[in-house]
């Protein structure tokens, strides 16, 4: 198992706190992983497989701010579900990821 996993998989332990926000950085943005398998599990759900696997996401993800940090060049920054793309020019490869909600704060460095 990739460091990567190990580190969404505690994430993923404490996101049934009904976290409202959270922030990921990254340093190479794919998005395929982010909105197939990354934030499907924020919700519960193994992976994206259909256009209602997509809905359903979308509906789950509607009441949480989400903010993906990532470096290089992205052209496109719409998103599927809405969550808010931020653009970092410089080299930046820790992962960070910071969960809250109004009585808690979680914070893992990778």
């Amino acid at each position: 198992m990739s460091l990567q996993f190990k580190l969404q998989k505690r994430i993923f332990e404490y996101f049934d706190r009904d976290f409202s926000t959270i922030i990921l950085t990254t340093f190479e943005f794919d998005r395929g992983f982010i909105e197939d398998r990354l934030l499907p599990v924020l919700v519960g759900k193994k992976a994206v497989k259909d256009r209602f696997d997509r809905l359903e996401v979308e509906d789950a993800l509607q009441n949480k701010r989400i903010s993906i940090i990532a470096s290089g060049n992205i052209h496109d920054k719409r998103t599927l579900y809405g969550y808010d793309l931020i653009p970092y020019n410089g080299i930046q490869h820790t992962k960070i990821a910071l969960l809250a909600n109004k009585n808690l704060c979680l914070s893992y460095l990778s």
